[in-house]
């Protein structure tokens, strides 16, 4: 969660612009909402796509495609290569370690007050 809420607000002067109309999937439970992302100075939108589930609590994205990558294959990849390298106890003990390393702006915040 970190990694996604650290990339976003990256994103925080962005202009985003979010089609109507959400592509429905095969099951009748899962919607796809498209939309472009264009970044201050940048004129040439990135199209992001987020796929939303219908569950009995209501919609929640449980993916997001940037440009035509999904995130959930990316982190499924870089998750199995760790596994042949490391083993399943090695992707565990990648995750704790990135989860108990301080956030980026928490870090830079550090830095500035010592």
């Amino acid at each position: 969660m970190r990694t996604y809420s650290t990339t976003m607000t990256r994103f925080k002067t962005a202009q985003v612009s979010v089609q109507p109309n959400p592509v429905s999937g095969a099951n009748g439970k899962d919607v796809t909402v498209k939309s472009s992302v264009t970044l201050p100075g940048n004129a040439n939108p990135v199209a992001v796509d987020y796929v939303l589930n219908k569950g009995d609590k209501g919609w929640k994205i449980y993916n997001v495609s940037v440009e035509g990558a999904s995130l959930v294959t990316v982190y499924r990849n870089s998750f199995n290569e760790e596994i042949r390298k490391n083993g399943v106890d090695g992707l565990i003990k990648l995750l704790q370690d990135k989860n108990a390393a301080p956030a980026p702006a928490a870090a830079s915040a550090a830095k500035g007050k010592g």
